[in-house]
């Protein structure tokens, strides 16, 4: 795959990610205009190529990280079943009831991201330049949206969580770094 070939897929893919909410939360397999794995894929070759050309700054990084952290949780084989589960848990929301479903993490599953960090931090090593985030004393969004939402559950926090599910980083993002956190009225 050239680098050209890269950032066609991750553009295409960017292009696939829709907001469905409030009847729907994640979108099928289907939807994706590449495998799975290729888009992945396309983000480590498209990730060696800014590196190599010196254009690969922590703002891109973040993008990039959020980007192939979402995949697989926004993206999912059985997505029926999920918005099933999604509009029961708003349902239970409107009546102060906290289910057991899981949001995706708007800013990539923690697992994923930790894997692409891994993955361009040791390509830098590799080509001889510095590390982004080692020893970066900030948290990813990732990790700390994962521990707001335990707390939230956690302590049965409805208010909280209807917060959250009414912003809009519960489901888009924009590699423009123009986030909104504006509010919307699912719940």
């Amino acid at each position: 795959m050239t680098s050209q070939q890269a950032a066609k897929i991750l553009e295409d893919y960017l292009g696939s990610i829709k907001d469905l909410r409030p009847r729907a939360i994640v979108q099928s397999t289907d939807d994706l205009p590449y495998p799975s794995s290729k888009i992945k894929y396309a983000h480590f070759v498209h990730t060696e190529n800014l590196i190599d050309q010196n254009k690969f700054t922590k703002e891109v990084a973040s993008m990039l990280m959020e980007s192939y952290g979402i995949i697989d949780s926004f993206f999912v084989e059985d997505s029926d079943a999920v918005n099933t589960e999604y509009r029961e848990f708003i349902a239970g929301l409107k009546r102060g009831i906290i289910t057991n479903f899981k949001l995706p993490n708007p800013f990539g599953e923690s697992k994923e991201v930790l894997d692409f960090i891994n993955f361009f931090e040791e390509y830098l090593f590799k080509s001889g330049k510095k590390p982004l985030f080692r020893g970066d004393p900030d948290p990813k969004p990732s990790f700390i949206w994962d521990a707001v939402m335990d707390k939230v559950r956690k302590e049965k926090d409805v208010a909280t969580y209807i917060k959250i599910v009414n912003t809009r980083l519960t489901r888009a993002i924009h590699l423009d770094n123009e986030k909104s956190g504006r509010e919307l009225v699912f719940v």
